[in-house]
């Protein structure tokens, strides 16, 4: 069994994730597939260093501030629009309306990761990690720049720290 959600460009292509296939295979396929992806991707960055960086897209650095200072609602809001489009525009409006025509920044798809990731790690809300799970798919489906690398090892790297937790909670041997 392949994993089916790496294997074309997200971004362009969204998926649905209804009637998602489940068990060892899946699991097995799933994992496979976050190893290759992580393999070449280098050392991750530190945390310290994606908090101190400005950010071009309006959105990439609202995200950004929700590490240092969470909060569940705007959070809620970027996955909402995240879940709903499969993507993140550039910059939203006041009352949450697409105020850009580009939603390729991966930034931004690298930040939601983390933030959702993060806030699963101290909430153990399994919707931030459902949302973190879908955006890595994404991320790990499109060609990046060496600059982005390290940020999708910190995500990578991360997802493992926490469904590894989550599967040690509920007993479930891999």
């Amino acid at each position: 069994m392949q994993y089916e959600y790496t294997l074309q460009n997200r971004l362009e292509n969204s998926h649905k994730y209804e009637f998602s296939p489940y068990g060892k295979e899946f699991i097995s396929a799933y994992k496979d597939s976050r190893e290759e992806s992580r393999k070449g991707l280098g050392e991750a960055i530190k945390l310290d260093a994606i908090i101190d960086r400005k950010f071009e897209s309006d959105t990439a650095q609202k995200i950004k501030n929700l590490i240092r200072n969470p909060d569940d609602e705007t959070l809620g809001r970027y996955i909402k629009k995240y879940e709903v489009t499969k993507k993140l525009w550039n910059a939203y409006s006041a009352d949450w309306k697409r105020a850009s025509d580009d939603y390729s920044d991966p930034y931004q798809y690298l930040l939601l990761s983390l933030s959702c990731l993060l806030r699963y790690r101290e909430t153990k809300n399994l919707k931030m990690l459902n949302t973190a799970l879908k955006l890595n798919d994404l991320l790990c489906s499109i060609e990046l720049d060496d600059s982005l690398k390290s940020m999708l090892a910190l995500c990578l790297d991360l997802e493992k720290e926490v469904v590894s937790e989550l599967y040690s909670s509920l007993s479930v041997d891999l």
